[in-house]
């Protein structure tokens, strides 16, 4: 988490801020704070994965052989800064509507609220702002809104930073469904900075284009999304509308996985669990060369039909040098 969501940073920074411009300006420490938070999550996590790529680390857990598209890379970076265009404003009017809910809403420079209210807030925020995602983020696939939805989806093959990849209204809308449960919860500015900093983790993590073990763990709780959902939705064009969650896709039929979609090549269910993500997806895409002997032998027991020469792939089992993949039926 940035260092901003550490208590004792936070009540510094304010202390500080207090005895440099005084009590007047409490909207703009809160505007500040949240958008540092933000953004010290995005950099840092896209750096962490930009590195990890271009060392060529964790190669098995990269969902896709493809490399990342220095094109579109560098086009996300240089338009990062215009989102700031509207994250800020928008951060401004979160802080000021706070006001219309609640009649004494907590001040930035107030005392932090409890653990518990913390995970309270941070918890319905999140929910809250996950079914709104979903309606937003499904709505933009109909053929009224896809046009601002089209330059998102020039990512195929994802990479972190592709989360901010947007046109602007999309960029609008995802800030403003973040920025309003907190204003009617009336959430402490602290609280605010952890709920934002939570969510654009998980929205780079599931853009990262890697499932990395260290991260496994999250996966395990009930309806969470994953790197593997969201790389579906960007390959495939559809299914998996969710943010952090994938509970609006289960409860609404929109979830779908590489598992279905191999199964619908006749591939069976016992082998495809024997598969990495990565060889998944390959295999769905008929390129073989991520597959290994055992499982090339299992492919041919099963009688698929492989024609090895419309991929280049001239591997042979172990036990006929002579015979190859397409050779055997």
């Amino acid at each position: 988490m940035p260092i901003l969501t550490i208590p004792s940073v936070y009540q510094g920074a304010s202390q500080a801020w207090l005895s440099l411009l005084g009590s007047g300006n409490d909207a703009l420490f809160a505007v500040f704070t949240m958008w540092l938070s933000t953004e010290i999550t995005f950099w840092s996590v896209n750096l962490l994965f930009y590195f990890i790529e271009v060392k060529g680390w964790f190669v098995k857990y990269k969902l896709h052989k493809e490399a990342t598209d220095r094109d579109l890379f560098k086009s996300t970076l240089l338009h990062k800064p215009i989102t700031y265009l509207v994250d800020v404003p928008i951060y401004w009017a979160s802080y000021k509507m706070t006001g219309l809910f609640h009649t004494d809403p907590p001040g930035p420079h107030s005392a932090l609220p409890s653990i518990s209210e913390i995970i309270l807030h941070v918890v319905v925020c999140t929910i809250t702002f996950d079914f709104l995602f979903y309606s937003w983020h499904r709505s933009l696939h109909t053929q009224a809104l896809y046009r601002f939805h089209k330059k998102h989806h020039e990512v195929k093959v994802t990479y972190a930073c592709a989360n901010d990849h947007e046109d602007i209204l999309e960029v609008t809308g995802n800030i403003a469904w973040k920025m309003i449960p907190p204003a009617v919860l009336g959430a402490h500015v602290y609280t605010v900075c952890i709920f934002r900093s939570l969510v654009k983790f998980f929205a780079l993590l599931h853009h990262s284009g890697y499932e990395l073990p260290i991260f496994q763990p999250i996966q395990a709780i009930p309806f969470m999304s994953s790197p593997t959902d969201h790389d579906f939705h960007h390959y495939n064009g559809h299914s998996n509308y969710g943010g952090v969650f994938m509970i609006w896709d289960y409860l609404c039929g929109t979830h779908r996985t590489w598992d279905e979609k191999a199964e619908r090549l006749g591939i069976r269910k016992s082998l495809i669990q024997t598969l990495s993500q990565r060889q998944k997806i390959a295999l769905v895409q008929k390129d073989f060369t991520e597959m290994d002997d055992k499982s090339l032998v299992k492919l041919a027991q099963e009688d698929l039909k492989i024609d090895a020469t419309t991929h280049g792939d001239k591997r042979r089992f172990p036990r006929d040098e002579h015979n190859h993949v397409d050779a055997v039926k």
